[in-house]
Formats: structure tokens, sequence, C-alpha cells
């Protein structure tokens, strides 16, 4: 997995519209997940649904949680930028091929979104 990540972090790294969720730091750690952010969340996982790359959001604020509703209270910064994350596929059976098709999809992703500035 910490190499499927490197190869992400490489791909994606002149990307202006898709950056890592976090710093990750492969070498020195163990990841379940790699996400990116993006502010147009939505539109890049039915751009990724097209191409039948399989995404997922993980992380939510606690207050949106159904188990924690009854305490829920405003946390606006949470809010919005759990709007933006977006996880993609990284398990051990991921081909070079496939993690490139995935790269190359972000790409053309960031690069749909830059000509539309």
């Amino acid at each position: 997995r910490g190499e499927i990540i490197k190869r992400y972090l490489d791909g994606i790294k002149d990307c202006r519209f898709i950056e890592p969720l976090f710093p990750y730091d492969p070498d020195s750690n163990v990841y379940w997940l790699f996400g990116v952010r993006c502010r147009q969340r939505d539109e890049l996982i039915l751009h990724l649904k097209a191409k039948e790359i399989a995404t997922g959001v993980h992380y939510m604020p606690l207050t949106e949680h159904p188990l924690l509703k009854p305490y829920q209270s405003p946390c606006p910064a949470a809010e919005k930028i759990w709007e933006t994350f977006v996880t993609l596929p990284l398990h051990a059976a991921l081909s070079g091929e496939e993690v490139d098709y995935v790269i190359e999809a972000l790409i053309e992703f960031d690069r749909k979104m830059q000509s539309q500035l």
C-alpha cells in the first residue's frame, strides 16, 4: 500500500484542484485509506464512477453520525471541509496499471476543472 500511495502522491503532485487529504508519509506510517481533497468532490466522484473507479466518503464530522445526532451542535469548519474528502482505491491487489488508470482519471478531471476557469 505504501508504494501505491507514493505513486498516487507523485501522480497528483501537479494537480491544482486535487490534493492529498493530509501529509502522507508512507515510509514511516501504514495507511488503510488514501484520500484526496477536492472542492468539486461530488463532480470528481461522478467522473471517477463513469470510469468505473470506486470511491468512498469515509470521513465525516461526528455531528453527522446518527448515533450522535442527539448531541449535535454547530461545527462549521468540520461541516464545510468534510465535503471535500474522497477516498480512492487502495488495496494490495491493485496492479500498477490500475493505479495509473486512477491517476490518469484524476489528472483528466483536474485539467477539466482548469479549463473551466
